[in-house]
């Protein structure tokens, strides 16, 4: 009997001690966590993101600089005479990263909405002299003409160049065509149901091409302004204006337009550099620099917060540019019935 229970005991010690395998679990691609609400709306947004097209601006400006103390005013810039005091004539190119997205379509175009100042720029830039003349009109240190300018936006099939259709430039929109082009894009779906009643708090989607890669952020709502603009902490860097910024109906399970991001507020300071930038020519910065400077306005943006336009702006845009939201689509006047 005394061995009977040693043994019993011995027993229920031992599987009392036996391992245990934990197994790890095995996650798939729709079990990670998620900055969509169902993979209903992960599945609408990935089919959205086919409506959002990198957009390119290229600008040519032929640059006449004036020599030192020339005393040229405007009036006289445009006068041959002063050709002999240009000291240096320089052609300068440059380019600009954006977003836009496809919002409507005809039988032969397509109408893409972006940011104005992604695609507008202007005719003439002069720098101004801090002296004047007798009757008071300062002197040109330089003037900047645009000889060509060039939007190009990159469909998945080919990189199409781009028409101006309509600019606002109070609230930084401006609406895009592209003629003879074919293909399976359709546009933004979300574009067709725009979103006025945000609420603080509402989840944002932004989608664009920084870096001229395509990507996601996201970010809430502020209240919008009497301005049509709001506020969102939205990390938004260069190459995002002009993405569309949606919303998730919850209920309806779609997405809406809630507006455009536009930009990031920047404090602007005057700082000097040297005649040529570095990137063209070397400098040792264990050597003071002595050689001549210019004034330029630094931009530093300011952390933490993003603007977008309103979906108000985007429907008084296409207004003026004559469409109506008809049966979920952006139609031109002429073409409703």
């Amino acid at each position: 009997m005394k061995f009977v229970l040693i043994v019993f005991f011995l027993m229920t010690f031992l599987a009392s001690c036996k391992t245990v395998k934990h197994r790890q679990p095995e996650f798939s691609s729709g079990q990670l966590e998620s900055v969509f609400p169902d993979d209903q709306a992960r599945q609408q947004f990935i089919a959205m993101s086919r409506s959002v097209i990198r957009l390119t601006s290229f600008v040519n400006y032929q640059l006449s600089i004036f020599e030192i103390g020339s005393q040229v005013t405007l009036d006289m810039a445009e006068d041959t005479s002063v050709l002999a005091k240009i000291r240096a004539r320089v052609n300068r190119n440059e380019s600009f990263s954006g977003t836009a997205f496809i919002i409507a379509q005809d039988d032969s175009s397509m109408f893409l909405m972006t940011c104005a100042h992604t695609v507008s720029f202007p005719d003439t830039i002069i720098s101004w002299d801090n002296k004047a003349d007798a009757d008071g009109d300062r002197f040109v240190l330089s003037i900047a003409r645009k000889t060509s300018s060039l939007v190009q936006a990159a469909f998945p099939e080919r990189a199409v160049k781009m028409k101006v259709v309509i600019i606002d430039e109070s609230s930084d929109l401006a609406l895009l065509q592209a003629e003879n082009i074919a293909g399976n894009v359709n546009p933004l779906s979300a574009a067709h149901k725009l979103c006025a009643d945000l609420q603080w708090g509402d989840k944002l989607w932004i989608a664009g091409f920084p870096t001229g890669r395509f990507m996601l952020t996201t970010g809430v709502a502020g209240k919008s302004g009497s301005d049509g603009v709001f506020a969102t902490d939205a990390p938004l860097s260069e190459g995002y204006s002009g993405s569309p910024v949606m919303v998730y109906d919850i209920e309806a399970k779609r997405f809406g337009l809630a507006g455009v991001a536009r930009s990031v507020p920047a404090k602007a300071l005057y700082v000097l550099k040297p005649e040529f930038e570095i990137h063209e020519m070397q400098y040792n910065p264990a050597i003071p620099y002595t050689g001549p400077v210019y004034a330029a306005t630094d931009y530093r943006s300011v952390a933490g917060v993003s603007l977008v336009v309103s979906s108000e702006k985007v429907a008084s845009l296409m207004q003026k540019a004559g469409f109506v939201l008809k049966d979920n689509k952006w139609m031109k006047v002429a073409a409703v019935k």
